[in-house]
């Protein structure tokens, strides 16, 4: 992807954004959080941020639609000020499901990002607690928005990563650890991979849905109904950024050395292979359509970072790849080509 240098001013100033998102985050906290050891856990939790790849989606598509990169200095315009407080919302949105992700009675993981997890620092009535906070404040944020289309943006949302969301997402991951490990047979504990396809599509598509199509009704002046068409491309794009996002995320891990016993159970690359293949393939076929279709420049500065430093590390790493991916199933080196031509579909490398 090359960039024109006489067309800066087109461009997302990634930086920039992030830092100005991580500022605006502990700030957010501290407004909003008990003067009490709460806070503590609660900025423990959020601070500091990751890469915040899903606000920058956000911040993406409104600088495309905006027809130019949206820096911090516009904040003082109520629709950039809009776009960052759903960018808050979102991460705040985030950091409640990764904390109560790593409970001892959900995936069991005591490391986050590096750290400690909020439950292995603090306990885990305290990490509880937080992501309760986390997941109200997200939405608190969003009554801060100023828009005609706020309510359609709220009930996206809720749907999206309520019951039927991103929390059921969760239940399907924790059920099939329970359905595996009470089985006996060792052909029941192969993986269901449309039951893995569906729990990415709803613990990490999700998120990048309504960051997506959240974008698109707030820099919309006209009013958007649920059944309205156009934030549909938006919805299916979120999809497959996320499905790809997720399978370059699993693979990735597999390069990494022995992964945890839950992401071993959930990693569907050992045992469907050449489906998986496929299935990338596909999914960036929706990318590339929707880029063709959308100018979508900014939003490609946000993913392409992502999808080029997880295929670098697929490329650098092939020899353990191939190991992992052959302890359940059969397969060729030159197998691995099948894979690296699915990659190329998208120019990655540049």
């Amino acid at each position: 992807m090359h960039q024109d240098s006489s067309n800066n001013q087109n461009i997302l100033l990634v930086q920039s954004v992030q830092a100005c998102i991580a500022a605006e985050l502990a700030l957010a906290l501290k407004l909003f959080s008990p003067k009490h050891f709460f806070h503590e856990i609660l900025n423990y939790s959020v601070c500091p941020p990751g890469k915040l790849f899903r606000p920058l989606l956000v911040w993406g598509v409104a600088s495309d639609l905006a027809k130019r990169g949206l820096t911090p200095n516009d904040l003082t315009s109520s629709t950039a000020r809009n776009i960052l407080t759903l960018s808050l919302a979102l991460e705040f949105h985030h950091a409640y499901s990764l904390v109560h992700d790593d409970l001892p009675s959900m995936d069991n993981d005591r490391y986050r990002r590096g750290k400690l997890a909020t439950h292995a620092q603090y306990g885990e009535w305290q990490a509880i607690l937080a992501g309760d906070g986390l997941l109200n404040l997200s939405y608190y944020c969003l009554s801060k928005i100023k828009s005609p289309n706020l309510q359609t943006l709220l009930a996206i949302m809720g749907h999206s990563l309520g019951p039927k969301g991103l929390v059921f997402g969760q239940v399907m991951d924790l059920a099939l650890d329970a359905s595996k490990a009470h089985s006996v047979n060792a052909q029941d504990k192969s993986q269901d991979v449309d039951t893995i396809l569906k729990i990415h599509e709803l613990k990490t598509a999700r998120l990048f849905q309504v960051a997506l199509v959240g974008s698109f009704l707030l820099m919309t002046k006209a009013p958007q109904s649920l059944w309205s068409p156009g934030w549909r491309p938006y919805w299916k794009l979120g999809r497959s950024l996320g499905i790809v996002f997720q399978l370059l995320d699993d693979l990735a891990e597999l390069c990494e050395g022995a992964p945890q016993a839950h992401e071993d159970e959930v990693n569907p690359w050992p045992h469907h292979y050449h489906f998986l293949c496929k299935v990338i393939k596909q999914e960036l076929g929706v990318i590339i359509k929707s880029s063709q279709t959308f100018d979508m420049q900014n939003l490609q500065m946000v993913w392409h970072p992502y999808f080029a430093s997880f295929i670098k590390t697929i490329e650098a790493n092939q020899e353990k790849l191939f190991g992992a991916l052959t302890k359940t199933q059969s397969l060729k080196k030159s197998d691995l080509k099948i894979l690296m031509g699915a990659l190329q579909g998208l120019d990655l490398k540049q």
